[in-house]
């Protein structure tokens, strides 16, 4: 059985964290729209995470891939699959983050924000 180390680092701003990662694991039993997952996506970091809250809208048609909360045989195995097979993982990662970038971009959600507020607002 292949293991591999978990490193517990200092704090350090989340681009130069991302660098150091092989993978991001985001095991949340609840969540809203977690940032966090939208920043390893963006930041092309293969990554686990569980369908809770605004994660599978983050994950749209790619959704299948989220884990159940709760459950630690199925998050195991994602883990493992991904890294066994590092390539692969990072491959998905690149594809999740093209998905994604034109509902979740600065632009696009400016863009929608103010779409929203337009709709309720008297002209």
């Amino acid at each position: 059985e292949r293991r591999l180390p978990v490193v517990f680092r200092d704090p350090m701003p989340a681009r130069q964290a991302f660098a150091l990662a092989r993978a991001v694991v985001v095991p949340s039993r609840a969540e809203s729209m977690p940032y966090i997952v939208l920043e390893a996506i963006a930041a092309g970091v293969p990554l686990i995470a569980t369908r809770v809250g605004g994660v599978p809208e983050i994950f749209g048609s790619e959704s299948g891939r989220l884990v159940a909360p709760g459950n630690v045989e199925r998050l195991a195995n994602a883990m493992t699959a991904t890294a066994a097979s590092p390539a692969d993982a990072r491959y998905a990662a690149g594809r999740l983050r093209e998905t994604i970038r034109a509902r979740f971009s600065v632009d696009a959600m400016a863009a929608a924000i103010e779409g929203a507020y337009r709709q309720v607002t008297p002209h």
